[in-house]
């Protein structure tokens, strides 16, 4: 999985583009996964679905709105790479650790690309920026933390700093 991973984020920030076999490759990988070890992950990932398209339709408004017409985000703004990473994230992760991973992501990504201009492009190499994280947690598997799945860890961590709060 990390490979293929990886591999969508070198083409992404190479040629700003994905080819649709590795989300094949990949969608097909995580069926597989999600059957023999997930039992509950239809489950998640219809919410997280239902949860991407609340944001893709607000996204489309906003933009709409924006700029006084009718916007498909999907034209300028979004790439199709884009959009089919987010649905296999919606696979991937249980729903409270793929809303915390979307949101950082985003935001550090954001952030990231504000701060340093890639070759003087305009366009963020999303799904690979967003791989490349993904990868990085799956890697801390291998020391038996899942951050995917288990969402124990982060709901420690936010009851903890509700109790601070």
């Amino acid at each position: 999985m990390v490979v293929f991973l990886l591999w969508i984020t070198i083409e992404d920030f190479k040629h700003r583009a994905v080819s649709i076999w590795l989300f094949i490759l990949l969608f097909v990988l995580q069926l597989a996964h999600n059957t023999l070890f997930r039992p509950d992950w239809y489950l998640h990932s219809i919410v997280n679905i239902g949860f991407i398209v609340i944001q893709l339709i607000l996204g489309m408004l906003y933009f709409s709105i924006k700029n006084g017409k009718l916007v498909n985000i999907t034209t300028n703004l979004l790439g199709l790479g884009d959009i089919l990473f987010f649905i296999w994230m919606a696979t991937a992760f249980n729903t409270l650790n793929f809303v915390v991973f979307y949101f950082a992501s985003l935001v550090i990504i954001l952030i990231l690309f504000g701060l340093i201009k890639f070759k003087s492009t305009t366009t963020i190499p999303l799904a690979g920026c967003q791989a490349m994280g993904v990868s990085i947690l799956i890697c801390f598997s291998f020391f038996n933390v899942d951050f995917l799945t288990d969402s124990s860890l982060l709901e420690l961590t936010l009851l903890k700093w509700m109790d601070l709060v």
